[in-house]
């Protein structure tokens, strides 16, 4: 019998079990899929490595730095920016209007969440669009805001977003102007899989969890393609609509997961010298940088990207084609795309202090980890403080 059985190998449960077994708890380690990560991935096409799944990381993101230190994750100074802050400016493009820095509804409602994320209590009623209805913005400004929000960020429209919920995240986050200067010089994926290369035999991969049966005296896991696991304790360490196909754990609303999608764009010749370093747009590719002399790396959103999932792949690449070619002045060779059609949780007006505050509640032997349970819900950081504390309690909770 192990001591802890960590239900799902993604950042936050590979972190939990790298915390545990560094305190010298016997660990195992069950995940669905074939490969480490989850909703992190750094998968190699046609000789190039790019990042299909969370790939940021803030200068002030102090758990996730440790990990990476503890197990020689190299990070490295970033090449572009992210929104209009990081090392390089980036070219706006929305509603057919190119500039360099967004303003007036856009700055304000980056002063409002200043505001809320330092209130301890606040009203929880308003989404960001109503409040931004509030404030008189115009309807550009109300789209230069989703663009830069929710189809470069946040993966579901304004219109379902909560402004508290937003700001809450923001402060976690230590705020504007600290986020995305740092990538893994080998990946996201590269990260999370040297924390499991110190796990071992005890990572098992192909094995998902179907129920999670807890006793006095322990916990016993049915996972299909093996003997059941019987632990301690367990850490469960999946999304929400994930948690909600295990027999045995405690019910939980399916929340809401935007969709996503990363791509990599091969181009038929070199950028263009005058082409710039990122773009944020209201197009098919949203949030797009340079990767190297003919890649692009490309993160979509909310609207655009439930459009572009819907499409058959000649449509989708026409549409990415004209969007790269006005951006980038490039023209488009290759686009390989990798939808997340839940890609992570973003709560609407009352669900953070209502079931949202509960998510990482212990029941009983069984702990709940995952980035949905932090302050971060959509960020690796999140992931990693979640697993970190997720381990501290079972080691407080002791056998």
């Amino acid at each position: 019998m192990h001591d802890v059985a960590v239900v799902g190998a993604g950042i936050s449960g590979l972190v939990a079990a790298h915390r545990l077994r560094a305190e010298g708890a016997g660990v195992v380690v069950l995940e669905a899929s074939g490969r480490v990560g989850g909703r992190v991935w750094t998968p190699t096409v046609a000789g190039v490595r790019f990042e299909a799944g969370g790939e940021a990381v803030d200068r002030v993101n102090a758990t996730l730095r440790a990990v990476a230190g503890e197990v020689g994750a190299e990070l490295r100074d970033s090449e572009v920016g992210w929104g209009d802050h990081g090392p390089v400016p980036v070219t706006w493009h929305v509603g057919g209007r190119t500039f360099a820095r967004a303003e007036g509804a856009y700055l304000r409602l980056g002063d409002e969440l200043d505001r809320l994320g330092a209130e301890a209590e606040a009203d929880d009623a308003l989404s960001v669009a109503e409040w931004l209805a509030a404030q008189g913005a115009s309807a550009y400004e109300r789209a230069v805001c989703e663009t830069g929000i929710a189809v470069t960020a946040s993966t579901v429209p304004l219109r379902l977003m909560s402004l508290r919920a937003l700001a809450v995240k923001h402060a976690a986050r230590s705020g504007a102007g600290d986020g995305s200067e740092l990538r893994f010089a080998d990946g996201a994926g590269g990260f999370a899989e040297r924390i499991a290369a110190g796990l071992g035999e005890r990572l098992l991969l192909g094995r998902p969890a179907a129920a999670v049966r807890a006793g006095a005296d322990g916990v016993e896991i049915e996972a299909p393609g093996g003997p059941p696991v019987r632990a301690g304790r367990a850490v469960v360490a999946v999304p929400l609509h994930a948690r909600a196909r295990i027999a045995g754990l405690r019910p939980t609303p399916g929340g809401r997961y935007g969709v996503a999608v990363k791509s990599l764009f091969m181009l038929a010749d070199d950028l263009p010298e005058a082409a710039p370093a990122a773009v944020i747009t209201d197009s098919v590719i949203g949030y797009t940088y340079r990767h190297g002399p003919r890649t692009l790396g490309s993160f979509v959103g909310s609207t655009p990207a439930g459009w572009l999932v819907r499409q058959p792949p000649a449509i989708a690449d026409r549409a990415v084609a004209e969007a790269v070619r006005a951006c980038f002045g490039a023209r488009l060779e290759r686009a390989v795309r990798v939808p997340y059609r839940r890609s992570y949780l973003i709560y609407a007006p009352g669900e953070l202090a209502g079931w949202g505050s509960r998510l990482g509640e212990p029941d009983g032997r069984v702990h709940y980890a995952g980035a949905e349970t932090s302050a971060l819900p959509s960020f690796m950081e999140g992931a990693a403080r979640a697993g970190e504390r997720a381990a501290a309690e079972v080691l407080a909770a002791g056998p």
